[in-house]
């Protein structure tokens, strides 16, 4: 029971430790929590890679006022989910 509670302490203190190298990572490249980060070996400095998402013209422009296009007839829209994703090394932070 004692060794139950000594469990769930150091997992809530890992968890603690990674959120705030995921924090870090994303405040490098001014990234929003919804930009995943992930751990590489690959990699020796912090790097950021994809494309953002968002509203497009079929042509590839960006389209800022997407509710301009949402009348009837207007097919020329589609939405691309974004692709970023942040590499870091295994030694970040320490």
């Amino acid at each position: 029971m004692i060794s139950n509670n000594w469990t769930k302490l150091a997992e809530r203190i890992d968890s603690l430790a990674a959120r705030s190298l995921r924090t870090a990572a994303r405040s490098l490249f001014n990234a929003s929590n919804a930009v995943p980060v992930t751990v590489s070996a690959d990699v020796t400095e912090p790097t950021i890679h994809g494309n953002r998402g968002g509203h497009f013209t079929r042509g590839g422009d960006r389209i800022h006022s997407p509710s301009a296009y949402s009348r009837f007839g207007w097919s020329n829209m589609v939405y691309r989910s974004s692709t970023l994703e942040i590499l870091i090394p295994p030694t970040f932070g320490k």
